[in-house]
């Protein structure tokens, strides 16, 4: 149900800017990017394809955006939350607080990715990034 919600909110996302394509695989994002739209992921057959992934509340979004990373070779993840940015972008700190979940570090680290963090307020960052 939780992926369902994910997809959900992808839907309402992409309705937001003509710019956002929905995207289920791997192949969807890189035309998406190739075409110069930004990817909104639809994670559920992704997701639910892969067994090593915890059908647990241990493994959000937040862990889930950092998997993705790594299958799709990112360099930076964004995440979009409710809150603002934490003093520091550790993902031990951030899950030791409850800003991510409790999977997020490892899944993070392994995804060898920088970090960036948009919260209430950063509107004008988050127009730059997706200008980028």
């Amino acid at each position: 149900m939780a992926l369902l919600a994910m997809e959900q909110y992808a839907q309402i996302l992409a309705d937001w800017l003509p710019v956002f394509a929905l995207c289920a695989g791997t192949e969807e994002i890189s035309e998406a990017l190739g075409r110069g739209a930004v990817p909104v992921w639809l994670p559920s057959r992704m997701a639910l394809a892969d067994r090593d992934i915890a059908e647990s509340w241990d493994v959000t979004s937040d862990s889930l955006a950092a998997w993705l990373a790594r299958r799709i070779r990112a360099r930076r993840l964004v995440l979009v939350k409710s809150m603002p940015a934490p003093a520091a972008l550790d993902p031990e700190e951030l899950a030791e607080i409850g800003a991510v979940d409790r999977a997020f570090p490892t899944f993070f680290r392994a995804a060898d990715v920088g970090l960036d963090w948009i919260g209430p307020g950063d509107e004008a960052r988050l127009a730059a990034l997706i200008s980028a």
